[in-house]
């Protein structure tokens, strides 16, 4: 084990080194890997790492790097991975990696760099990953990322603000793509034509108040997209087109108020939507129409009101709905009708736990749902769970404000357990009963809470 040790690894981490000297390594001939991560250094010699053929990796991580010097690991054929992250970079010599034909990651991460010259990458033809998270990077080129094999690049925090239209051309085999926690407020039609082979996109936390129609219908593998914190106030029919492979799609946190009826219809795959944290104050009957494969359905933290009739209809599969922190009041008769796999409804509102099974029609805050308070519906879903808001404490509540419990015979059971986890109370009536709804609570119990 120690030979192993001495001939293939050589860590210095934590030894205060400040300069790598020329033919640092030479009596090493094998390494393979070299950690000097958490030093200070702050130079490397030209040859510091001759003679070393059989180098596949090399961690500088937790340095003072400021500058990539040309040439220095042009001795390093068969080098693999080369990680800058956590240094003080600024800039990249054009021929700093000279001869790494065979380097399949590069990173940078939590540096200071402001650009990569374009010619400085050409080089690295089998690149597959390169991420550049959190540096100060303000726009993306034509010929930014000339890299054919890459499979994963990130630009998490940085400040992008400029994309070109073809930014991207030469990214065919792209899979990952993170563009989180940058200053874009607008994204071309063209931008993402060349990548097939996408699986997942993230253009979160940016300024983006608009899409261009269809943009992503040509990411037809796409598996997730994030859109959360973007500032969209609106998703239309053409807002994403088809996007067949789609499972999951997070648009948490925007300032969406209208979603137009059949939105999500070409995305035959889908099975979680979050559109918590937005504007919403109804949910149309043929918004969600057509998403039999859907599972998972966030709407909390929305100003909902008003739930329309048949508005879950076909939802053959979802077995989650959270409706949290809501403002709804009033529930149409049929809005959870044909919803088989439904096992966890969170909510506090008694308008969505307890609909009245002769209620038409209603209005928001018209006072037509006074009677929920009193009776649940007999064709009510069969929820596992609902959770209620949290609650600070049983004592000094009435009778009839306590909890109830109401199975598919209308007769109240015996509560077993109240318990609070993760901040919301779960009632558990007896296991031999189909449990449809739990926790209609009084407005006075509410208030107290």
């Amino acid at each position: 084990m120690v030979a192993f040790a001495a001939i293939f690894i050589r860590i210095l981490t934590h030894t205060n080194v400040a300069t790598i000297p020329s033919a640092s390594f030479i009596t090493y001939p094998n390494l393979n890997y070299i950690g000097l991560k958490y030093n200070k250094i702050n130079k490397i010699e030209p040859g510091a790492f001759k003679g070393l053929s059989k180098l596949t990796t090399i961690d500088f991580t937790g340095n003072k790097l400021q500058v990539i010097e040309n040439n220095l690991y042009a001795n390093s054929t068969n080098l693999r991975k080369l990680k800058f992250d956590k240094n003080s970079i600024t800039s990249v010599k054009n021929q700093a990696f000279n001869g790494l034909h065979k380097l399949s990651m590069l990173s940078f991460s939590n540096n200071q760099l402001r650009e990569i010259p374009t010619i400085a990458l050409h080089p690295l033809s089998q690149l597959n990953t390169l991420i550049l998270d959190n540096n100060q990077l303000s726009r993306i080129d034509d010929e930014s990322f000339k890299l054919p094999n890459l499979q994963e690049l990130r630009l998490f925090h940085n400040s992008v603000m400029n994309i070109s239209d073809s930014a991207f051309k030469w990214n065919s085999n792209l899979k990952y793509l993170y563009l989180s926690k940058n200053e874009i407020t607008s994204l071309s039609a063209e931008l993402f034509q060349n990548l097939n082979n996408l699986l997942a996109l993230d253009i979160s936390n940016n300024h983006i108040a608009k899409i261009s129609n269809n943009i992503f219908a040509p990411m037809r593998n796409l598996r997730r997209l994030n859109l959360s914190y973007t500032k969209l106030t609106s998703i239309t029919k053409t807002s994403f087109g088809s996007m067949p492979n789609l499972i999951q799609l997070i648009l948490t946190n925007n300032e969406i108020s209208r979603i137009e009826d059949a939105a999500f219809t070409k995305m035959k795959s889908l099975t979680e939507i979050y559109l918590q944290g937005n504007r919403l104050t109804t949910v149309n009957s043929k918004v969600f129409i057509s998403l039999s494969t859907l599972q998972k359905l966030d709407i909390s933290n929305n100003c909902l009101y008003d739930i329309k009739n048949s508005a879950f209809k076909k939802l053959n599969n979802l077995h989650s709905l959270n409706m949290l922190r809501t403002n709804v009041t009033c529930v149409h008769k049929d809005a959870f009708v044909k919803m088989p796999n439904l096992k966890t409804l969170i909510s506090h509102s008694a308008a969505v736990c307890c609909n009245l099974p002769t209620q038409k029609s209603c209005k928001a805050y018209s006072g037509s749902c006074e009677k929920v308070n009193q009776k649940c519906h007999n064709n009510m879903p069969k929820p596992a769970l609902c959770h209620g808001r949290p609650l600070k404490s049983f004592s000094n509540v009435r009778s009839t404000s306590a909890p109830m419990v109401y199975t598919t015979t209308n007769k109240i059971q015996t509560i077993i357990k109240i318990e609070q986890t993760s901040g919301a109370w779960s009632i558990f009536a007896r296991s031999q009963v189909d449990l449809i709804i739990l926790s209609v609570l009084s407005s006075y119990f509410l208030h107290m809470v």
